[in-house]
């Protein structure tokens, strides 16, 4: 494998990492804020944040950038089990600066139609983006 630093700050880290079959970009995140729930331990001394967790953060995220791989995220932790309407509390506790009306604000303009350009399935963020809204309401 080969690994390639992307981008670097005191708190994030992006990497590209590399092997003959697939590349991947890992972001490495050392987040100061109180977890909703901890971490579990998938294996000794390795600690994977929740399911309900990284929606929490996920959505916090999309106030912050227009990033599409943020709603596709967002996207994928609903399908895996991700409470939408406890995930939106979950985010105004965790970052006191969320609002739920100017994430729907946002979500009217977000750049769907810059999807297939980033490989991106269009028709799946749009779906995200109107189950957001929809619970917004």
């Amino acid at each position: 494998m080969s690994v390639e630093r992307l981008q670097t700050s005191p708190t994030f880290v992006r990497l590209l990492v590399k092997d003959e079959q697939a590349t991947i970009e890992l972001d490495l995140v050392a987040d100061p804020t109180t977890p909703i729930e901890p971490p579990t331990e998938t294996r000794p001394g390795i600690f994977v944040d929740t399911v309900r967790e990284l929606l929490a953060q996920k959505l916090c995220e999309l106030l912050s950038r227009t990033e599409l791989r943020d709603l596709e995220d967002v996207g994928a932790l609903l399908e895996a089990g991700g409470d939408l309407p406890r995930g939106l509390s979950d985010a105004a506790a965790k970052d006191g600066g969320f609002s739920p009306p100017t994430l729907a604000w946002l979500l009217q303009s977000f750049p769907v139609h810059r999807a297939a350009d980033e490989g991106r399935d269009p028709g799946a963020l749009d779906a995200v983006r109107t189950r957001l809204l929809a619970a917004l309401r």
